[in-house]
């Protein structure tokens, strides 16, 4: 019988596993690999994402994206869930890296899409996807946030078009719209004109924070995607400057 061990070191090996990778190379069951891995999350070694697990840390340090992936997990699968309504088959979206825009892996997995993204953990998330067709860009590896950027992220973003933007952010306001701590500006004003529609997918904590980095103006964001945290009166600012505020339930 495989011991826990022996699938903390297949994961260390690969950084990234799925559970399906588990069963072919152990020949466990699906549900004997969830409940490994879940065990492995439990006791701080991996991080589970969508379809599997990744390392919980780097030099024993844990990541910046997996110390954000733990936050406000309930209201970002709730908010991922319903932004991922949103989606019609045969359109071709943006997924940008962050961690409630990754949490629709698993609710878009089934759709006849094509996906733009240029998060690692979106291209894991979808890999064994049969019907969703993932367009990874290139560019510098950032093993911090699990995603790539850079002059080949934005080079030829100009010849795609994509009937959904959905991008996540630190903190959004009704005065200067979508912030970043680090975000590469230029790639999403890219993305952001290469979209029909700009969807921003922030859970209620993030209202009146942020960073340095205004990703995005009021007036170019359609759908903010958040939970019912969020204070009617900062909903009804939003919605004064054409922001459409889809409420989730966790």
């Amino acid at each position: 019988m495989v011991s826990i061990n022996q699938i903390l070191d297949f994961v260390r090996k690969n950084d990234f596993t799925t559970t399906q990778a588990i069963c072919l190379e152990f020949g466990v069951s699906e549900s004997t690999a969830r409940r490994a891995l879940d065990k492995l999350a439990l006791m701080g070694k991996v991080t589970r994402v969508h379809g599997g697990a990744m390392l919980a840390s780097v030099d024993g340090v844990a990541t910046e994206y997996q110390i954000r992936s733990a936050l406000n997990k309930s209201q970002k699968i709730a908010i991922a869930k319903k932004a991922s309504e949103y989606i019609k088959d045969f359109s071709t979206v943006f997924l940008m890296g962050g961690t409630t825009v990754c949490e629709m892996c698993q609710f878009v997995e089934k759709k006849n899409i094509t996906v733009v993204t240029n998060s690692l953990v979106v291209l894991n998330g979808l890999r064994h996807s049969r019907n969703v067709r993932v367009i990874l860009l290139g560019g510098v590896y950032n093993y911090q946030e699990e995603e790539v950027g850079g002059l080949l992220s934005n080079k030829g973003l100009h010849t795609i078009r994509a009937d959904h933007l959905f991008m996540g952010s630190s903190g959004f306001d009704e005065k200067y719209g979508i912030s970043s701590t680090n975000a590469a500006v230029d790639l999403y004003m890219n993305c952001i004109e290469s979209s029909v529609v700009t969807c921003v997918l922030a859970d209620s904590s993030k209202y009146m924070k942020g960073g340095a980095v205004v990703l995005a103006q009021p007036d170019q964001v359609h759908y903010l995607f958040t939970d019912d945290g969020l204070d009617i009166n900062a909903r009804e600012a939003l919605e004064k400057q054409n922001i459409t505020v889809v409420i989730a339930k966790a």
